[in-house]
């Protein structure tokens, strides 16, 4: 539910000058997401994680190369 901005005979009204921006966020309504919604955000999530740790694995594995060959360089200079 929304509310106005108080009357200076409201008692609300100290609180209102005193942190006007609180006194607006408050003032806004609230929206609930439905349990479907949060499923959805929970599996968009995982999916999301998933991606990020195949990403993960790829730089291991070219780091790893890198090092491999950077090893094998060095050792037929020697």
């Amino acid at each position: 539910m929304r509310r106005l901005i108080p009357e200076e005979s409201d008692p609300k009204y100290a609180s209102f000058i005193y942190d006007p921006q609180k006194s607006f966020l408050n003032a806004l309504p609230r929206r609930f997401i439905p349990e479907e919604s949060d499923a959805e955000i929970v599996e968009a999530f995982y999916e999301f994680s998933a991606e990020i740790g195949k990403i993960e694995m790829v730089f291991c594995l070219m780091n790893y190369l890198l090092l491999v060959l950077d090893l094998v360089l060095h050792a037929e200079a020697l």
